[in-house]
């Protein structure tokens, strides 16, 4: 008899300037992983000396680009030296991964970057814990045991463990008025994607199904308020980001997540072409019933209503600026159609895309990635 499970969600602390939480705690050495943009900003400001005092936190690094392992390996000896009691991690999905990193390896001297990605890791000693500040909706990565590097040679490599997930996490919503109206729509779909795609995953669970389709049924109805500047519907992408970011990782990312890993060779955001896929991959998956619930949500009827999700979706991309289609992101097409295969060998070598309920098979791949391409 097969069983699924669905792990409990780290502590979080949410409201306007739930930061201030962290004042009620008494860890003597505190070190600070950020986004280099934070830097200049009252947030950091208040975090560095309003929260902590002089002498009890330290800046380990400043993160303006991806997490990459020479990156990472640069800040390793910093937080040995250091010894702290807690990571504080403020800024988007780059900030969180690099500061994953930094704890693991500090929980886990020994441990190599090739060991940690074949996995599984070892039970962190509890030297330190790790809160995590998100400043964008749509990573997850607050509430998420995974994280992404680029490998010494350019490839991508990931580490996937229960170990990595962040020990709490604080929504501030008051963090949330300056983020720039594109990151708001590729973190929202990046978002969106995370809840659907958990729909179609084998390993996805009771729990996890009610919580994706209620968090997807939210982000269709407020990703284009929040793009426009309300208030009240960021902090509920907030908020939606978090619990899609849980569903992600307790039941998988779909079948969208798995195509993407192009995307950095040209300088594009993982939001961003993770959804343009994701319409392509729900039309495929359509014969699954996935949409079915969310349909009816949103009130639509008839045979096709789960078609007509996609459709919203698509006019929410054109609200908020969101190309249809892989091609209008400016890839060379001969470029991009001679490497097919290459991506399509990569997809299998991982082999995650067997996780997804309704894939029905390898020679499908070829005419999911000209979809996406030129569109239907």
């Amino acid at each position: 008899m097969q069983f699924l499970f669905h792990k409990s969600v780290p502590k979080v602390t949410l409201g306007n300037e739930a930061i201030l939480k962290l004042k009620e705690y008494t860890y003597r050495r505190v070190a600070l992983i950020v986004d280099r943009y934070l830097l200049e900003t009252e947030v950091y400001k208040v975090l560095s000396t309003g929260i902590y005092g002089e002498g009890n936190c330290r800046l380990i690094c400043d993160v303006a680009e991806e997490p990459s392992y020479a990156m990472v390996d640069k800040y390793i000896p910093v937080v040995r030296d250091y010894k702290p009691d807690c990571f504080v991690v403020m800024g988007g999905g780059s900030a969180m991964d690099t500061a994953k990193a930094l704890w693991m390896f500090y929980e886990l001297p020994d441990i190599s970057w090739e060991a940690a990605v074949s996995g599984p890791l070892p039970a962190f000693p509890g030297k330190a814990v790790l809160i995590a500040v998100p400043t964008t909706s749509g990573t997850g990565s607050e509430v998420s045991g995974a994280g992404v590097y680029t490998h010494y040679n350019n490839p991508q490599a990931m580490i996937i463990s229960d170990e990595l997930r962040p020990t709490e996490a604080i929504l501030d919503y008051s963090l949330l008025k300056t983020i720039p109206p594109k990151v708001i729509a590729h973190s929202g779909a990046d978002a969106l994607a995370h809840a659907l795609g958990a729909l179609s995953c084998k390993a996805a669970s009771g729990i996890d199904k009610l919580i994706s389709e209620a968090v997807s049924v939210r982000i269709i109805k407020n990703l284009v308020k929040s793009y426009q500047g309300d208030a009240d519907a960021r902090a509920l992408m907030h908020v939606s980001s978090y619990l899609a970011g849980d569903m992600m990782n307790n039941a998988g990312g779909g079948l969208e997540h798995k195509l993407d890993r192009f995307a950095k060779a040209y300088h594009l955001p993982h939001g961003l072409v993770i959804g343009i896929f994701l319409p392509y991959t729900m039309l495929y998956l359509l014969p699954e019933n996935h949409y079915d619930e969310i349909a009816e949500e949103l009130g639509f009827s008839g045979g096709d209503r789960q078609k007509k999700v996609v459709e919203r979706i698509w006019e929410i991309y054109d609200a908020v600026g969101i190309p249809r289609t892989l091609r209008e992101t400016g890839i060379p097409e001969d470029e991009f159609l001679s490497e097919i295969p290459e991506y399509i060998r990569q997809v299998k070598e991982i082999g995650h895309i067997y996780w997804i309920r309704g894939f029905r098979g390898d020679d499908d791949l070829e005419g999911l990635y000209k979809q996406a391409y030129y569109g239907i």
